[in-house]
């Protein structure tokens, strides 16, 4: 039936056991769907590719939800669309097909994660993916998610900046190979320009018990060479951790190694300025020892503490008055 389709004649159509067609006379395709339940969905009809091509059609909505002047102008955009060449029915079917975020994620985790990622970092993509990324926005489509949605996400994890910030990291990375694979739009990352919160450096001294722990662990058998060597690198108790357990014990080594190699510099300064002469710098050594002891006595320390006293020296191995004297 061809008639203007208005609220009074979609209204006035009852359902008669059969599928039933409106089309309006003044948009060419527009038309009214009555199923033989009663329901009634507005359509537009079109062919694609001449006269010889099959008619399409594609749903604008059922009526109640839009009323018909809402449909006639999605139909009027649909239609301008086609004479432009977009075939509203392939893109319905690509939309349709479109992957969500759950399943993209399944095929980011295996294809680019599982072979171009190391292996811990792999582990805490998906404990990233799994506990902020899915539960928030894992059922929408990969097309269909906004920088609303990654705001959203971002902010509700506020109170936890560093994994909020690390979330935001895998999902851009996620987004920007959908890009790549086709699954968005070119230039649509919707985590651009979505700030990340401020982070504070985390500091955290070890504990006895930590270093205990620790030279366990580089006892155990089995244990990477490469390991102890950075931990030795590192001067964590220098060779006192790796060897004894017991840190306190090894503290006071670590200690004894750096006195040890104060002494030797100082007996190269020594030398240096005794002219190369062992008979010389013997006496000046002990007389800038001396002049410690002195030192440290007259500010209330005893002998055993007169090291302390070079602060009072204008130079470490030169010999001079105390300012303090």
């Amino acid at each position: 039936m061809l008639t203007r389709i208005t609220k009074r004649t979609v209204d006035a159509v009852q359902a008669n056991g059969a599928d039933q067609f409106l089309w309006d006379r003044d948009l060419k395709g527009f038309g009214l769907k009555v199923t033989a339940a009663g329901n009634k969905v507005y359509i537009l009809q079109y062919r694609k590719g001449g006269r010889g091509a099959p008619t399409k059609r594609v749903t604008i909505g059922r009526h109640g939800a839009l009323t018909p002047e809402q449909a006639r102008k999605e139909a009027a955009r649909l239609s301008g669309g086609i004479a432009n060449g977009a075939d509203p029915a392939v893109i319905r079917a690509a939309e349709k097909s479109a992957p969500t975020v759950a399943a993209f994620t399944d095929r980011f985790l295996a294809e680019h994660v599982a072979t171009k990622t190391k292996a811990s970092t792999a582990v805490e993509y998906r404990r990233l993916i799994e506990n902020y990324v899915l539960p928030a926005i894992g059922r929408k489509p990969m097309r269909d998610v906004t920088r609303a949605d990654v705001s959203r996400l971002h902010h509700d994890h506020r109170t936890k900046p560093y994994a909020a910030n690390r979330a935001l990291a895998v999902m851009s990375k996620m987004f920007s190979l959908a890009e790549k694979w086709g699954e968005r739009p070119d230039g649509s990352n919707p985590c651009r320009h979505v700030e990340k919160y401020a982070e504070r450096k985390r500091e955290r001294m070890l504990s006895a018990d930590d270093f205990g722990r620790l030279a366990d662990a580089l006892r155990a058998p089995g244990r990477s060479p490469y390991v102890v060597a950075a931990v030795k690198l590192l001067g964590v108790y220098r060779r006192a951790a790796v060897r004894n357990p017991r840190p306190e014990m090894g503290m006071d080594r670590f200690r004894a190694r750096r006195s040890a190699i104060a002494r030797q510099q100082d007996r190269r300064q020594d030398t240096a300025l005794s002219g190369s002469r062992p008979g010389r710098a013997r006496r000046l050594a002990a007389r800038r020892r001396q002049s410690f002891r002195d030192c440290g006595q007259r500010r209330g320390r005893s002998a055993g503490q007169s090291r302390k006293a070079v602060a009072c020296h204008p130079g470490r191995g030169q010999l001079g008055r105390c300012s303090a004297a």
